[in-house]
């Protein structure tokens, strides 16, 4: 992203500082730059309704991750953590658990998730395989590290 000049400078600061922590937004340095996007399908079933899934990278620095889940057979995608955001086929008598969360680590990120049936302190899976996508975006930007 080329620098367009524009500059949004924070409460207190001048326009014409050149210390880019005393902007909220500057052209001159992108907010954020898309490293790479993974995907990954995770199963419900009735004996497998819960679980880690591990996503490895490669980069040399704990990247920022975006992380949206949705059921594969439709469209609504939800940014994780996401919880009771999609129907699963339970009986009648069960309400239903959906939930999902990630952290990241040097080398992976890995997807908690949860998508059963529950009553009264009794959780089993789906009456019916669940599928869903996680998308995961990489950015290049280190986490805990002061911007730019």
């Amino acid at each position: 992203m080329a620098d367009r000049g524009i500059k949004f400078a924070k409460n207190g600061k001048t326009i014409n500082s050149t210390n880019p922590d005393d902007y909220n937004f500057w052209t001159k340095y992108p907010p954020l730059n898309l490293l790479e996007k993974k995907t990954v399908t995770i199963t419900s079933t009735s004996t497998t309704f819960s679980g880690t899934k591990v996503v490895s990278h490669d980069y040399d620095f704990i990247p920022m991750v975006l992380g949206t889940v949705k059921k594969t057979s439709n469209d609504n995608r939800y940014f994780m953590p996401a919880s009771y955001f999609s129907s699963i086929s339970c009986d009648r008598e069960f309400f239903e658990i959906v939930t999902f969360n990630f952290a990241v680590f040097d080398s992976k990120v890995e997807i908690y998730w949860n998508a059963s049936c529950a009553i009264q302190g009794y959780e089993e899976g789906p009456m019916f395989d669940e599928e869903f996508t996680i998308e995961l975006y990489f950015y290049l930007r280190e986490l805990g590290k002061k911007f730019p």
